[in-house]
């Protein structure tokens, strides 16, 4: 069994161009494609929650969850 690296798992689930434009803008922006990809998820995550006070504070807690583990 081979265990992928999350950079390998988001660049096999997106198309080839789109992976392309990842790449690229991660370039412009100067961090890696997986660095880039998980900062427009989180982006766009905060983006959908941010009028919904419940589901905020969930993202929250698991953010603080995510750093200390």
């Amino acid at each position: 069994m081979v265990l992928m690296s999350i950079q390998n798992r988001i660049s096999i689930t997106l198309s080839p161009r789109m992976r392309k434009a990842l790449e690229l803008a991660a370039g412009l922006e100067g961090s890696t494609t997986a660095s880039y990809a998980t900062q427009l998820l989180t982006q766009s995550i905060k983006d959908e929650i941010k009028d919904d006070p419940i589901l905020l504070a969930k993202w929250i807690e698991l953010e603080k969850e995510a750093l200390t583990a």
